[in-house]
Order: C-alpha cells, then structure tokens, then sequence
C-alpha cells in the first residue's frame, strides 16, 4: 500500500448522514451545507482521515516498525 492523501468525511450529528469519501475538504464541507439547507439540521463533523501501509521490523535486530 503507499501513502495516501488525506480523505475527508462530512458527517450531520442530528441524523448521521454522511458525505462520500473524498479527496477534497470543500467538497465535504459543501454537502454538510447543502445537507443544512435541505433539514435544517445545524450540528456537522468534518473528519480527515489518512491511510498508510506498515512494515515491521525484524525483531531479532531489535529495529522498529517503519511506515511506508
């Protein structure tokens, strides 16, 4: 796996709607607007999230896990 860029997440706090996965913070941002003007609901989550692969170190040499 390589690295990944940050993935945002736009969640409504009243009902749990959510935004899709992207790549994009204004993206998530607008469906959280246009989710407030289609309910009326006030309260929103804008998570980030980034993903990355780990390699673990051989533990007889005593090295730590490295991220990739």
């Amino acid at each position: 796996m390589t690295d990944m860029a940050l993935r945002y997440v736009g969640t409504c706090l009243t009902c749990g709607g959510q935004s899709t996965d992207t790549a994009d913070a204004d993206e998530a941002q607008v469906w959280c607007l246009q989710h407030a003007g289609t309910t009326h609901h006030t309260g929103y989550e804008l998570s980030a999230v980034q993903y990355f692969g780990a390699t673990l170190a051989d533990p007889t040499t005593g090295g730590a896990a490295t991220a990739t």
